[in-house]
C-alpha cells in the first residue's frame, strides 16, 4: 500500500466565538492545498481512499485533495483528531489495507507521530508544514513501512519541492 500522511492546510486562528474544532482554511490555505494536491496527482495519479480528522480544516483539506486526485471515497476517522490513539490509527489502516493508495489527513503533532510510528522510529525527524505530505510504502499491517518522499510547501508562491531519502 502507498500511504500519504497529509497535514491540513493553513487555517484561521482560533478566536472569540470560534472553537479550535471549527477553524477553517484561509484562502491561502485552500490555494496551497490545491497546489499540493496537483503535485500529488502528478506523483501518484490518484487515491483510492482518504481518511480525515473530523475537524473542519482537515475535512476541507481532504475535500480539496479528493477533488484534485479524483477520489470519490472520503471518510471521517475520529482517530485522526487531535489526541487520537496510534492503535486506532493502526486499526483504520488495517481496515483499509485492501486499497492501493490511502491518504490520512490530520494535525500536528499527530501527523509526525503517525509517520514515526509507521516507520518504526522513536520520532519523525521533521515536523509537517501545513499541507505537507509524507509518502510511505506499507507492505503489510503492523510492520514498519519505508519512507518514499516528502512534499514541503514553501513560501507565498507555493514553491513545492519533493525531498526523498
Amino acid at each position: 500500500m502507498q500511504l500519504f500522511i497529509i497535514r491540513h492546510g493553513i487555517a484561521i486562528d482560533e478566536g472569540p466565538g470560534l472553537s479550535d474544532e471549527d477553524r477553517y482554511l484561509t484562502a491561502e490555505g485552500r490555494h496551497r492545498t490545491a497546489k499540493v494536491g496537483k503535485l500529488l496527482r502528478d506523483q501518484v495519479g490518484g487515491l483510492d481512499l482518504i481518511l480525515t480528522s473530523p475537524l473542519v480544516r482537515a475535512v476541507q483539506t481532504a475535500d480539496i485533495v479528493a477533488r484534485e486526485l479524483e477520489c470519490d471515497d472520503v471518510r471521517v476517522c475520529t482517530a485522526l483528531a487531535p489526541g487520537g490513539s496510534l492503535s486506532r490509527v493502526d486499526a483504520a489502516i488495517e481496515d483499509a489495507f485492501d486499497v492501493e493508495r490511502l491518504a490520512l489527513v490530520g494535525h500536528e503533532p499527530s501527523m509526525s507521530a503517525i509517520a514515526a510510528h509507521l516507520l518504526g522510529l522513536r520520532s519523525f525527524p521533521r515536523s509537517f508544514k501545513k499541507a505537507g505530505v509524507c509518502a510511505l510504502r506499507l507492505d503489510e499491517p503492523g510492520v514498519a513501512g519505508k519512507f518514499a518522499w516528502f512534499i514541503v510547501p514553501r513560501g507565498p508562491k507555493v514553491e513545492t519541492q519533493i525531498e526523498g531519502n
